[in-house]
């Protein structure tokens, strides 16, 4: 019988594999050892094979296998060739949870049910004479990529500085890429590891519909939409910066007007007016008879936008006695001294 050496490790204890049931048999073997050959009786516990007979052999397809929770698996990390057919798979340590190796082929498959690993597992094929090879990969288990839409309109200003992310994103094989679309508008760029948007927007826009999309290092992808606007920055201007009104008198003036900004415009002034006038909210407009006269004060107009922005001007206003006639005919003015 002709035999090959697979594998030696020492000379007392080498492996064979055989194409016959012999599970103990004496055989003399010739060694050459430093140019001498020496006939040496070797126990044979192993198997053997005829001379010519293929020897199994395995492959490393996949060296770090990336699976996700919840998502159904179907892979083969590890491959066995050559060897007597047919061929068994075996895997150690044991999968996680949801996953199984199909002995047959080697596949991995199922659900996983929670995130594990980086784990090293080591895939063994045997064969039908009992030959074995072993290849070694990594599995980890991550959770689903998501996406998250943290604000659904965005409102910015032109000329203002933005900073601010819609949609962020969770699980999946880092490091995940973040991209837009349609393209922002001037002046804005989205940051692909973060998904900030950020920048100083030059023309007002929208509101446009745009998608962010998150996609990670197995190609996952998540994607949430978002609208934005972009509004002109508000401002105010002093219409008129002194006013004098009578007691009594109904009178209606706007001394501080508005512009840009998201609206409705909502008007506020500070201090409270004199008794019997009132400030329109949404125009500014003041109106009525005051029922009382006052010394010269300064009052605040603000303008507050449906985003927040505030602008604000202030003007003074002064309550008068109105003029009266005397007994002669002239006009006097009540509490002052007539000249």
């Amino acid at each position: 019988m002709k035999i090959k050496i697979l594998e030696t490790s020492k000379i007392q204890t080498p492996k064979f594999v055989y194409n016959s049931n012999i599970n103990k048999n004496i055989f003399s073997l010739t060694i050459k050892d430093q140019n001498k050959y020496k006939i040496l009786p070797v126990y044979i516990t192993g198997i053997i094979i005829s001379d010519g007979q293929p020897i199994l052999t395995t492959n490393l397809i996949i060296s770090l296998l990336n699976l996700y929770v919840g998502i159904t698996a179907s892979s083969t990390p590890v491959t066995g060739s050559g060897g007597v057919s047919p061929l068994a798979y075996s895997i150690a340590p044991s999968l996680p949870s949801g996953l199984t190796l199909n002995s047959v082929n080697g596949l991995i498959s199922g659900i996983a049910g929670a995130i594990a690993g980086p784990t090293p597992y080591t895939v063994t094929v045997t064969d039908n004479v009992l030959q074995t090879s072993s290849k070694t990969f990594t599995l980890r288990i991550y959770e689903i990529l998501t996406t998250t839409l943290v604000i659904p309109t965005v409102s910015l200003i032109t000329t203002t500085p933005a900073s601010t992310t819609p949609v962020t994103a969770t699980g999946g094989v880092p490091p995940l890429i973040y991209s837009i679309s349609p393209a922002l508008p001037s002046g804005l760029t989205l940051t692909s590891s973060t998904g900030l948007i950020s920048g100083t927007p030059g023309n007002t826009a929208g509101p446009i519909s745009y998608t962010v999309t998150a996609t990670d290092n197995q190609t996952q992808t998540s994607s949430k939409t978002f609208s934005l606007t972009i509004y002109q920055i508000l401002s105010t201007t002093l219409q008129i910066p002194t006013k004098t009104l009578y007691k009594g008198i109904s009178d209606t003036i706007t001394p501080v007007t508005a512009s840009g900004g998201a609206i409705p415009l909502v008007y506020s002034v500070t201090p409270s007016l004199p008794s019997g006038l009132t400030l329109s909210s949404s125009s500014g407009q003041i109106s009525g008879a005051a029922g009382v006269t006052a010394l010269s004060t300064f009052y605040n107009i603000s303008v507050t936008d449906n985003i927040s922005q505030t602008s604000s001007k202030g003007f003074t206003l002064t309550i008068d006695e109105p003029a009266s006639l005397d007994f002669k005919g002239n006009f006097i003015w009540v509490g002052h001294v007539e000249s």
